[in-house]
């Protein structure tokens, strides 16, 4: 019959208890203490005799900690989650988005909020006022996924989690709207890459990335990770094979035979500047210097730069989401069905698919 004040001290938690005097002896008093992790536990007598107060100390992590209330040490407290999060993902792209995600959810904590279900909704009612529902959702998605592994790890209270893990998302409402480029502008796309010295490598370099994305619908993620062994055939045609999207999804994807020939042209020029096989490259895409030199990979973000400068130069509006739209719709007025346009995008849900169309 007591109540308490819980006090962090440099990685220990002191539980000041404050105890009527009842049928509950020091010794049962004791081993109660002992019995939930209590490290020591003193008790003094208030001069009147009509209470005594147990100091119970124990260890416990900084995360456990955290989690249970408010700390002034954020810093290490989010990497640590962080790592735990980013540890149990395997897709890369998901990786990224989640700790970007989980970024801004800790920043939304920094005014030392407790990390509880009403804050995860303030945190959903501040998002929604600047942000779509698919936005929201995701950014949800990732703090989901934090208490999910904090539980298995045993980091938070598991009534706890339940009750952040019952926060609904946003409603989707009507279809999400998106940009296709026509046929006209997807051809000028491919052609405004400079192919001429002193920009040939860049140039035909950047003409394959186009094609990939507007050929096969690949996410910009995909196609800075292609690799060279994953440009081959199947069933007798062109393909990009083994391509590993969103939650594992493995799919091979046929192409055009303009799309393997935009590819070959980088490549073979690219084996020319150091005078190697092409197929000794890992990735299909490098950087290229202002010299004419090969670099390492490039990442997505540089493919999302590709694609904004060129659709600037023709003076169309267009992400790289736009091309993979694009891909969809061209493919469906070709007489493609859906379920195979669904299969080429790696969409788990046929509904996402119609989105694109």
């Amino acid at each position: 019959r007591g109540h308490g004040t819980h006090q962090e001290v440099r990685g220990y938690a002191y539980i000041l208890h404050q105890y009527e005097l009842s049928s509950t002896t020091e010794a049962r008093l004791r081993r109660a203490s002992a019995g939930k992790g209590g490290k020591s536990a003193r008790l003094d007598y208030n001069s009147k005799g009509e209470y005594y107060t147990m100091t119970q100390t124990y260890e416990v992590s900084p995360v456990d900690h955290w989690w249970s209330g408010t700390y002034s040490g954020r810093l290490d407290l989010y990497k640590k989650a962080v790592t735990l999060v980013s540890n149990s993902l395997t897709n890369e792209n998901t990786r990224r988005v989640y700790v970007k995600a989980l970024n801004q959810f800790f920043d939304f904590l920094k005014d030392e909020r407790p990390l509880n279900r009403q804050t995860v909704r303030e945190w959903r009612a501040l998002l929604a006022e600047t942000h779509s529902p698919a936005y929201i959702n995701q950014r949800l998605s990732a703090v989901r996924k934090l208490i999910r592994t904090l539980d298995d790890d045993g980091l938070i209270d598991p009534t706890l989690a339940q009750q952040i893990l019952r926060v609904k998302g946003v409603p989707m409402r009507g279809v999400r709207m998106g940009r296709w480029l026509s046929k006209d502008d997807a051809n000028a796309l491919l052609e405004a890459p400079d192919t001429h010295e002193p920009n040939e490598l860049r140039g035909y370099r950047d003409r394959a990335i186009l094609a990939v994305m507007l050929g096969a619908g690949l996410r910009r993620s995909e196609v800075a990770s292609l690799r060279t062994s994953q440009v081959s055939t199947a069933e007798g045609r062109f393909a990009l094979i083994n391509i590993d999207g969103k939650g594992g999804r493995v799919r091979t994807i046929p192409i055009a035979p303009w799309v393997r020939e935009a590819i070959d042209n980088w490549l073979w020029r690219a084996a020319r500047v150091r005078d190697v096989a092409a197929t000794s490259y890992s990735k299909v895409f490098r950087s290229v210097s202002p010299g004419g030199k090969l670099n390492g990979s490039i990442d997505p973000q540089t493919i999302h730069d590709i694609v904004t400068r060129y659709a600037n130069e023709i003076g169309v509006e267009a992400s790289p989401h736009d091309l993979r739209r694009t891909f969809a719709s061209h493919a469906m007025q070709k007489g493609a069905k859906i379920e195979q346009i669904q299969h080429s995008l790696g969409h788990a849900s046929i509904q996402t698919t119609e989105r694109y169309l």
